[in-house]
């Protein structure tokens, strides 16, 4: 194969989700339906979920900066599971 160019393909789905019985069919519809959003989307989305629930603690003041997208998004994961 000299001179050829390889081609990586990547699966229709990015995600596998298997269903092993342990889910119901609608959290397994949601799930799917969620997997095809994008990473922003689902953030988009989950924080539009908090602000019709309410917030789960008082707020701080407090101003942060992140490098990268990602940094923001791993801080609003553990900020939310921290005590």
């Amino acid at each position: 194969m000299r001179g050829a160019a390889l081609r990586v393909a990547e699966p229709a789905s990015a995600y596998a989700v298997a269903s092993d019985g342990e889910l119901d069919p609608y959290r397994l519809a949601q799930l799917v339906s969620d997997m095809k959003l994008t990473p922003e989307q689902r953030v988009l989305a989950a924080e539009e979920t908090l602000h019709q629930v309410g917030p789960l603690r008082p707020r701080r003041h407090q101003v942060l900066a992140f490098d990268r997208y990602e940094d923001f998004l791993d801080w609003k994961k553990f900020s939310a599971i921290r005590p």
